[in-house]
């Protein structure tokens, strides 16, 4: 059984809460983050990521938002990614939200530069669990 709740349209905390019992096992995140040393990232080690993520059975996109560009290269290039170059966190925030939300996405990647705080990861959690999407957090650490 589930309840619905329904926010306006753009409240990011929409979201249908599964009901359980209090000693079910809470259902698994939608959300992974993978942090880097920023001197240590590069291309091909986001495009090693990305070609892993990427299911080409799935019918929905691989959305990449962040201030790195990822071009196509042979790891990437049977994905199925859009890209969304981005240089205000506040803007990634926003798009992130969108994308997991509309449900076109089966993952979306989002390069960020600093620890989100509470109320961001649990938005995060709630438009993925609406849009039947997981997020990746890519972290690059000074």
């Amino acid at each position: 059984m589930q309840l619905a709740i329904d926010y306006p349209e753009k409240d990011y905390s929409a979201h249908v809460y599964p009901m359980q019992a209090a000693d079910a096992t809470p259902a698994p995140s939608r959300l992974s983050e993978l942090i880097f040393p920023a001197a240590a990232v590069s291309a091909d080690i986001l495009a090693s990521v990305v070609s892993q993520l990427s299911d080409s059975a799935e019918r929905r996109w691989l959305t990449w938002i962040g201030r790195y560009p990822l071009r196509a290269n042979k790891k990437t290039a049977a994905c199925r990614m859009r890209r969304l170059n981005s240089e205000d966190p506040e803007h990634s925030l926003t798009w992130t939200l969108e994308a997991l939300r509309n449900g076109t996405s089966h993952t979306v990647m989002t390069l960020i530069r600093q620890p989100l705080d509470e109320s961001a990861i649990e938005r995060l959690e709630i438009a993925a669990a609406r849009g039947g999407s997981h997020c990746v957090l890519i972290r690059l650490k000074a």
